[in-house]
């Protein structure tokens, strides 16, 4: 979706609706999309996500609220559970979103971050200088 914070929760329906429909229309009906849903608070992320989720995403990639950024850094438990309430609350899989440009945080080396999705863990950790989840 691109800079989906740029958009208002109708629109990224209205994209997310128009992208589904025209990459089936189109025979690719297995392709998936992924949603940027992260926004302001955990609440709003939570809704943007279920939004995603109902108009057709299949994936939604989250980044932690960058005008929290300078409460979230330092305070591991409380970006673990933006992440962990976002995941539980969310019917298709999270991408973490480590931008740490634009947050003045960064997800380290030596932080592990577990959420639960369907008695899967997560685990966000470096594999050759880029972040992978698994």
């Amino acid at each position: 979706m691109g800079e989906a914070h740029h958009l208002s929760p109708e629109e990224r329906v209205a994209v997310i609706k128009a992208t589904r429909e025209t990459l089936d229309a189109a025979g690719f009906p297995s392709l998936p999309i992924i949603a940027g849903t992260g926004v302001g608070s955990t609440r709003e992320t939570i809704a943007r996500t279920k939004e995603a989720a109902e108009a057709g995403a299949d994936y939604a990639i989250v980044i932690p609220s960058g005008y929290f950024a300078a409460t979230l850094g330092p305070d591991r438990k409380a970006l673990k559970r933006f992440f962990q309430d976002v995941t539980e609350a969310s019917t298709i899989p999270i991408m973490v979103y480590n931008c740490e440009t634009f947050l003045i945080l960064r997800i380290c080396i030596h932080f592990e971050l577990t959420v639960s999705v369907s008695f899967v863990q997560i685990l966000v950790r470096p594999v050759e200088s880029t972040w992978t989840v698994t």
